[in-house]
């Protein structure tokens, strides 16, 4: 277990530091398809509006598993989901072409997030899922 959350909080920075620096390479490999496309349109948007995302993580100050589950395809695949809770400092703001802030500077916080990371049984690829 101590290994899959050594992964997991890997994967949440690689992602974090990735969207933040506005790109969503590697993505790929990394998440479902459903969620990378997420990932992408929510820089499009910002991309659409003139904005850019201040967003700045630092590293996870605690990860854990929280929920295991197996679930079964309609083809019969057998899945299994881990969900994992990340707490770490996040400081994010909008920012328009001039560099101002758009609504509230933001400030570092603690975040708490909460990721299902989902593979099938027979390999133990994992990927991230969906966002909890």
């Amino acid at each position: 277990a101590e290994d899959f959350v050594d992964g997991a909080k890997t994967a949440f920075e690689a992602v974090m530091e990735r969207f933040a620096a506005g790109s969503t390479d590697g993505f790929d490999q990394m998440m479902t398809e459903r969620m990378r496309r997420g990932f992408a349109d929510t820089l499009d948007e910002y991309r659409s509006n003139a904005l850019t995302c201040d967003y700045d993580v630092g590293k996870v100050d605690h990860a854990e598993i929280v929920n295991a589950s197996f679930v079964k395809r309609e083809s019969g695949e057998l899945l299994v989901w881990v969900d994992v809770q990340f707490l770490s400092q996040q400081r994010f703001t909008l920012r328009d072409k001039s560099g101002r802030a758009v609504g509230q500077e933001g400030e570092w916080r603690q975040h708490v997030a909460v990721w299902r990371f989902q593979s099938p049984v027979a390999t133990l690829h994992w990927v991230l899922y969906d966002l909890l």
